[in-house]
């Protein structure tokens, strides 16, 4: 079988059903990616389990950051700013293709909540307990500098800004190949596969039953410890532990970003701005020739597995970004794509949403199912630690279970994801630049070719490979590459479907939107072709694609009820 191919996914799922695993992970977001790599690199036979895509849930619909933890200052989680700042490091060198330091700027304005001074402090206590480096240390800016470092800043009440560090990163490809380094390691993962009850054994949970989503076939997975990782959908699968009982683990957070074409709102710089009717918090980020705004930060009661922007959530966004930028302003009408998700954080009684910590808490239930729930994304790294280490701790309890040889301290740390095996900077840049080079042989443009080096890193020269044998019957270069790219998702990435390649691996249905409709076709033709599937299986996925493409700008609905049709 080749490693992690979707025409290999009978084959993966006869080997978790013939044999028992020492973990089985349920919940294909980044903190279950995280989980199955330190399980694998510990010495655990390990598998995951997701019941849509990897990353599909919350972990493909966050800011995209790696946060230093700036905000949690208010709360003074001293200790979770700390931590979060050492993860950053470790994620940004684990992870050199996805991961890229980004200039942040914090304007400071009459009679906001932000002032000079505190805005000074904040943010060297920030360094400080992020053990941020030399030359990634804030700078305070006067408002004359703050001017030229960003002039589409609104001057008037303009007292200066902060200036500091962020980590940028692409969430769902760093779930990916968080994912795809642990089946390299000897995992197993599975997509499309929903658990749907927990097997039992003398008042114990020992596996899981689960369905293929695609075949709907029915199976067994037999595991001495099941996680349920699942985020948003903590407290629905718990559920299916009858002795766990109706317990509430989870408060849900929705999220709203909206994107416009860079041109409509060109900064500089990301800039991390405070909402100046409500006070609020929102960021600006650049990214790929377009400019996303969010986020919010609402309570939804609702299904998770069925939410998008509304009319409301977009115009608040729009909103807040003209209340500090003076270029002509953004219009709903320049939106080219939203997205929306929900973040789960641990439910207290009697505190609001507001005051929830983003802190992350792992819970056992009787039968044994071990939850973790809350998090970020930051931290997925610390959040599998956790959970390994109590796995490892109830070992030492019960000699008489079987014990795999073990590596007794995590190893994820120095642990290099898929598509980053880069030994140093200079070969991370010397890669660089030898795949940017490739555009004048493969006729695209510089863009194309660096976009498609930091989706794919070390993995870059596989996918030109197949993008080439492409070349005697296709003309246009661009298609080629998309044919490669998705010929790579299939064949290395367990894609299954167009949203799986349109959404999740290139993120195209965000970020380049309008130009999906052009490569339609072809890229149905080559999943069918790959994947044999029949007209009417084919013509479903096409429209479940649609169905997603349209979501995202459902909300214009919503403004302009009187039409039958969405606008593109």
């Amino acid at each position: 079988m080749i490693p992690f191919s979707a025409k290999d996914r009978t084959g993966y799922f006869q080997k978790l059903a013939d044999k028992k695993v020492h973990i089985l992970v349920i919940g294909g977001g980044i903190t279950g990616a995280g989980i199955l790599l330190d399980a694998v690199n510990r010495g655990f036979e390990a598998a995951l389990i997701e019941k849509l895509d990897f990353g599909s849930g919350t972990s493909s619909r966050s800011t995209k950051l790696i946060h230093g933890g700036l905000r949690y200052l208010k709360q003074r989680q001293f200790a979770l700013v700390r931590e979060t700042g050492k993860e950053r490091a470790i994620v940004f060198n684990n992870a050199r293709h996805l991961v890229e330091k980004k200039k942040m700027l914090l304007p400071i304005y009459k009679g906001g909540t932000l002032g000079t001074w505190t805005t000074s402090i904040a943010l060297w206590i920030y360094d400080y307990l992020a053990r941020v480096g030399r030359n990634e240390h804030k700078l305070m800016l006067k408002k004359e500098t703050t001017r030229r470092t960003e002039p589409l800043l609104k001057q008037e009440g303009l007292k200066g800004s902060g200036l500091y560090y962020e980590y940028h990163v692409d969430d769902t490809r760093l779930t990916l190949e968080v994912i795809k380094k642990a089946v390299e390691n000897g995992g197993t993962a599975l997509n499309y596969a929903e658990a749907m009850g927990f097997i039992m054994d003398q008042g114990r949970i020992a596996g899981v039953e689960v369905v293929d989503k695609l075949t709907g076939t029915p199976f067994t997975i037999r595991a001495d410890y099941v996680v349920n990782a699942t985020g948003p959908w903590s407290d629905q699968v718990a559920g299916l532990d009858q002795q766990s009982g109706n317990i509430k683990r989870v408060v849900l957070s929705k999220g709203v970003h909206i994107v416009v074409p860079y041109y409509k709102l060109p900064v500089k710089q990301a800039v991390y701005f405070e909402n100046r009717k409500d006070r609020r918090m929102i960021f600006a980020i650049p990214w790929w020739g377009h400019t996303y705004v969010g986020t919010t930060d609402t309570a939804y009661d609702g299904d998770p597995d069925h939410i998008h922007a509304t009319a409301e959530d977009v115009e608040y966004l729009v909103d807040a970004a003209n209340s500090v930028f003076t270029r002509s302003p953004i219009r709903t009408e320049d939106i080219s794509s939203t997205w929306a998700g929900v973040r789960p954080l641990v439910y207290e009684k009697g505190k609001s949403l507001g005051e929830l910590s983003r802190k992350d808490e792992v819970f056992k239930s009787p039968g044994g199912l071990i939850t973790i729930a809350g998090g970020k994304l930051t931290g997925y790294r610390k959040m599998a630690e956790r959970v390994i280490q109590l796995i490892i701790d109830d070992l030492k309890d019960h000699p008489d279970k079987p014990r795999p040889v073990l590596h007794e301290e995590a190893l994820t740390d120095l642990s290099n994801i898929s598509g980053s095996e880069f030994r140093s900077d200079e070969e991370f840049r010397k890669l660089k630049l030898y795949c940017l080079s490739l555009r004048h042989h493969l006729e695209v443009d510089e863009d194309t070719m660096e976009k498609l080096f930091h989706r794919y890193g070390t993995n870059t020269e596989k996918v030109v490979a197949l993008a080439e044998t492409f070349t005697s019957e296709v003309s246009d270069p661009y298609l080629r590459i998309e044919l490669g790219s998705l010929l790579y998702g299939i064949r290395q990435e367990m894609v299954c479907s167009l949203s799986d390649h349109l959404v999740r691996r290139t993120s195209q249905l965000y970020f380049g939107r309008n130009q999906i409709l052009k490569y339609l076709e072809p890229l149905s033709a080559l999943l069918a072709s790959e994947l044999e599937l029949s007209p009417s299986q084919l013509l479903s996925d096409k429209n479940s694609f649609l169905k997603e493409y349209e979501a995202v700008m459902s909300w214009q609905k919503e403004k302009n009820p009187v039409t039958d049709t969405f606008i593109h």
